[in-house]
């Protein structure tokens, strides 16, 4: 087929072919592999909920912002799924509300977006995560070990672990112009002063949101000037929780390297306290993000991850042993070849093709390279 001739997808929709898909496939097995070794078990949610399900929970999305069309069966609106998180709160509540806690659950599925970016280009993708809800004091620190731990197993390295404090910047944030909030989320702290000198933004406020802007990205420094600033007094108990996590990771996973940026509120909608964005270094797209929420009446965290930026940042497997094996052989004989690791192809011509460099011929492996 010609290029002019291959068909057009929606704009965020793509195609996934090998290898590509396999090593996508890859990924999905080992973390969910991982997530399952921590004792995490693996839920469901649908696709497709009535909208007025998706649309429940006090922080869900607005309805503008997931696909939506009427059931031919029900005449009810249906909404796609945006994200899976809230779902499974939603399932825990209806299903799981005499489980003994804290319940650990573990999820993948699709998800669709109305919207993507320059950084976001994909509205749709794999999301991969984990939540534990009705968890203690301890329940952060290992919602993110388990995650950093899943992110080594399929070769993610260099990860730099970027803490926010949604709750923190939120109180500043809720009653300024929307106009001042895009300058906040563009970093543009000229802009700030100027709306300051020009009265469009609050004194007072815009002095905090300049000093946020100007935190240094180390955290341990970061905080150290927060705990000074009377803005936050009332925050301490904030701050030496996220010490004391920060403090765990860097002994249980030492190469991992800690930021904090209190401005990012991009996914953080539902988060209560102390939230975190996964990259990879040199990458400006998430892999995941995290932190904790509440779960209707119970307290929560979990993380969840997106498929399609780890494929870029994640070591495929190593090349998968091929055999070329003819029609007739003893399927018996097959199976052994497959449990050494071998992937057979079949085929009746003697030659190497379909990249395969060896053959099974009378019992025996061959190589094409040594006949």
């Amino acid at each position: 087929m010609s290029h002019a001739n291959k068909t057009l997808l929606p704009i965020g929709f793509e195609d996934l072919i090998a290898p590509r898909v396999g090593h996508a496939h890859q990924i999905l097995v080992d973390i969910m592999a991982t997530f399952t070794s921590f004792d995490y078990t693996l839920v469901e949610p649908p696709l497709l909920e009535y909208e007025e399900s998706l649309l429940a929970a006090p922080d869900a999305p607005k309805s503008q912002d997931i696909f939506r069309f009427i059931d031919p069966i029900s005449h009810r609106t249906i909404g796609v799924r945006g994200d899976i998180t809230l779902q499974v709160v939603r399932l825990a509540k209806d299903h799981l509300s005499d489980a003994p806690r804290p319940l650990r659950l573990a999820y993948y599925g699709h998800v669709l977006r109305i919207a993507n970016t320059a950084l976001r280009p994909q509205r749709q993708y794999m999301q991969l995560g984990l939540e534990q809800i009705g968890g203690d004091a301890h329940a952060e620190v290992e919602v993110l070990q388990v995650a950093l731990e899943a992110l080594h197993c399929v070769g993610v390295r260099d990860i730099c672990l970027d803490f926010v404090l949604p709750t923190l910047v939120r109180r500043y944030i809720a009653n300024i112009p929307e106009n001042s909030q895009k300058i906040l989320a563009a970093r543009n702290i000229g802009s700030i002063k100027q709306q300051i000198r020009d009265s469009e933004l609050n004194s007072e406020i815009g002095k905090v949101l300049e000093f946020l802007l100007l935190l240094p990205p180390n955290p341990a420094n970061a905080l150290e000037q927060l705990s000074h600033h009377q803005a936050f007094s009332d925050d301490h108990a904030l701050f030496g929780q996220l010490r004391s996590i920060m403090s765990t990771i860097r002994s249980s996973h030492p190469d991992v390297l800690l930021s904090l940026d209190l401005i990012e509120q991009y996914g953080f909608t539902y988060k209560t306290g102390i939230a975190y964005n996964l990259y990879a270094k040199g990458q400006n797209t998430s892999l995941g993000r995290g932190g904790r929420y509440q779960a209707d009446t119970e307290p929560a965290c979990g993380v969840s991850l997106n498929l399609n930026n780890l494929l870029v940042n994640s070591q495929p497997s190593p090349s998968t042993k091929k055999l070329l094996i003819p029609y007739n052989t003893d399927f018996k004989a097959l199976r052994l070849l497959r449990a050494d690791g071998w992937t057979v192809v079949f085929s009746d011509t003697p030659e190497s093709q379909f990249g395969v460099q060896h053959y099974y011929r009378n019992g025996a492996i061959h190589s094409f390279t040594s006949s």
